[in-house]
């Protein structure tokens, strides 16, 4: 596959990459809110789906947080990147890593307290399946944190192109965004380019807590729907 062979020859070198990337501006603004939601809510037992983990740059950056978790699984659809991973961390009994399609493969049966997924809903063409998907692994209350490059405005997208393309990663629509069911939280930086979202497994049956963004206006960036438990660990003063 065209994405398997980018991803074999970017795999030495993807944390470098990584690490240059997620100091954009927007990127930094997003990734901060996915440490800050990290460092709220993981606990001494918690179990961690990571969909889409490559080289296992979040395993590095909740080491490097200094956060508790009972048990890691990483997924994703690169062998290469997977081998770089456990080279890291595969003496780790607490850490594990199995590859996946997640256009296509069944997601690994279990319920996790958090499921990750950073910068992969790009590679998707419907990532609001996905997140379907991901609400039925979710323990209740369980969260999914994830960040993605979403629609911005036609002219930046354009310009973008040649780079999406090369990648098979275009920008998620709103209409998708729109679609993830049990949406609490929703951060867009950088003019939405760079987006954050929280989705929650309701702990007892009650109403589709998705957020709708199609008509909010396009200086609004950020978007909350907070159960009354979460507005203290999620707020950001």
């Amino acid at each position: 596959m065209y994405i398997q062979a980018i991803y074999k020859l970017w795999a030495r070198y993807y944390d470098d990459f990584n690490g240059w990337f997620s100091n954009w501006k927007g990127i930094r603004q997003a990734e901060v809110a996915l440490e800050h939601a990290l460092t709220t809510n993981l606990q001494t037992d918690s179990r961690i789906l990571d969909l889409g983990c490559g080289t296992g740059y979040n395993v590095d950056r909740i080491a490097r947080l200094g956060l508790p978790f009972a048990d890691y699984r990483g997924l994703d659809l690169s062998e290469h990147m997977l081998e770089a991973a456990r080279k890291k961390h595969g003496d780790r009994p607490d850490v594990h890593f199995d590859t996946i399609r997640l256009d296509s493969d069944a997601l690994p049966e279990g319920e996790y307290d958090v499921v990750l997924s950073t910068w992969v809903f790009s590679h998707l063409a419907e990532p609001e399946r996905l997140v379907q998907g991901i609400m039925e692994r979710l323990k209740p209350g369980g969260l999914l944190l994830a960040t993605f490059k979403a629609e911005r405005n036609w002219l930046v997208d354009t310009l973008l192109w040649p780079c999406y393309k090369m990648y098979h990663a275009l920008p998620v629509r709103r209409s998708s965004v729109a679609r993830f069911p049990n949406m609490i939280r929703i951060e867009r930086f950088w003019g939405g380019w760079a987006t954050f979202i929280v989705c929650q497994r309701p702990l007892d049956p009650q109403p589709d807590l998705t957020v709708s963004i199609e008509s909010q206006p396009a200086a609004v960036q950020s978007v909350e729907a907070l159960p009354v438990r979460l507005t203290g660990q999620f707020a950001q003063g």
